[in-house]
């Protein structure tokens, strides 16, 4: 039967189907993993297995971000291994007021499973959103500051103000079915939040993250973001119904992992188990009641899921032979401490421009920068400005030589180095 298929598939199309397609397709197909003799036996089904075979659907594995492994011998297909997954999100104010959700590298995957094989599946997908007593909405991924967010419509908002929602209440998201799109969503407001319950579940995503590390510890010193997803969704973790706090927060607050560069994980060995320079592990409930003015970087938001994230980690994500393994994220963050392109080059206009006052310091540049794109925000959201706003963009343009036309498309931060043929929503 099995050679009835194989000549089959060769005279449709002349050739056999790669050994990545014929994973794809086993794994796609199977709602449940498949142990790794299954998948050989399906593949074998396709196509005849050459004689490295066997190595080459290991490969394939590898290549491919939605096959993920749940054991030593199984493998799964991440929006199959969705269903039933609940995740927590806490709000901020600005996305209650405006009806979008910022996504970090855990909720794009939840929402959005398919995006590195399917590239533009995050600009077309259309989700079905049942907001817990009430109506069910669509939902699309949107761009939202250069940072990756699901749009919803009106009624989103509506719902939000009659649940009485304040900033810092949680969302908690659970994943119906994600390969069709389906999701449901309800308010849970901070005050009735079982911390204890929450703190549980921080420790076990935390333990959880680490053991994906010190697995791959052998083969690079850590993991990029999108790959720790996976592991995660391939765990089970997210499938208890009280779900953990965000993901970043929580590695940070109660793990050993480091976030580097913004795209990955590193596993300091000698930092405490659970919580940071000895100090209690706390959940993000009770750090809001009580903050740290020593260190307020543990209570700041999770890091956003920001356009260049998204081309770097979809390079990382196809198959790239020998070098998938490495895990380098360039020059470390202290040689960016005093400067940046953006500031090397206002120093250059600065100088070309023969201006007799002293050039703005590195901070203070971004203060300006920061203070200008508001304002281009501004005008993009009420198509107008008022006369002293104008004036004062006009006046920051002059000082910092940035054009606000720039900032409009983001062509100022993205750099050289951005595919044009990436999903690029931020346009």
């Amino acid at each position: 039967m099995a050679d009835v298929t194989n000549r089959e598939a060769k005279t449709e199309t002349n050739h056999y189907p790669s050994y990545l397609e014929c994973v794809a397709n086993a794994l796609y197909g199977s709602p449940e993993p498949l142990t790794l003799e299954a998948l050989i036996a399906t593949v074998e089904r396709t196509r005849p297995l050459s004689r490295g075979g066997r190595n080459a659907i290991h490969r394939a594995v590898d290549a491919l971000y939605q096959a993920v492994p749940v054991s030593a011998m199984r493998v799964g297909w991440l929006p199959h291994l969705l269903r039933g997954n609940t995740i927590r999100h806490s709000l901020e104010a600005d996305e209650a007021r405006r009806g979008f959700i910022f996504l970090d590298e855990l909720e794009h995957a939840f929402f959005f499973p398919a995006f590195f094989q399917e590239q533009l599946e995050s600009a077309e997908r259309t989700l079905k959103i049942e907001l817990f007593g009430g109506p069910v909405v669509a939902a699309k991924a949107a761009a939202e500051q250069d940072i990756w967010a699901l749009q919803l419509d009106a009624e989103f908002r509506v719902w939000l103000d009659e649940q009485g929602v304040m900033p810092d209440d949680d969302l908690i998201m659970r994943a119906d079915d994600a390969p069709s799109g389906r999701y449901t969503l309800r308010l849970q407001p901070r005050e009735v939040r079982d911390e204890e319950a929450i703190a549980k579940r921080n420790r076990d995503l935390a333990r959880t993250a680490e053991e994906a590390a010190t697995e791959l510890a052998h083969r690079r010193t850590g993991l990029f973001t999108w790959e720790l997803v996976a592991r995660l969704i391939g765990s089970g973790i997210f499938r208890d119904p009280v779900p953990a706090d965000d993901m970043h927060y929580v590695l940070e607050e109660y793990s050993r992992l480091h976030l580097v560069e913004g795209v990955g994980y590193e596993l300091e060995l000698i930092a405490p188990a659970i919580g940071q320079d000895g100090e209690e592990a706390r959940t993000r409930g009770q750090s809001l009641k009580q903050p740290t003015a020593a260190d307020p970087g543990k209570h700041l938001k999770p890091p956003r899921l920001g356009g260049k994230s998204v081309g770097e980690v979809n390079q990382r994500s196809q198959p790239q032979g020998g070098d998938m393994d490495l895990f380098d994220f360039g020059g470390s963050a202290a040689d960016d401490e005093d400067s940046c392109d953006a500031y090397e080059e206002y120093l250059e206009a600065h100088e070309a421009s023969e201006r007799k006052d002293e050039p703005l310091s590195h901070t203070d540049f971004h203060l300006l920068e920061a203070e200008l794109e508001s304002l281009v925000d501004l005008e993009l959201e009420f198509g107008y400005l008022m006369a002293d706003q104008q004036a004062r963009k006009t006046l920051l343009a002059d000082r910092i030589f940035i054009d606000p036309e720039s900032l409009v498309d983001g062509s100022w931060d993205e750099g050289d180095d951005i595919d044009p043929d990436s999903p690029a929503l931020w346009n």
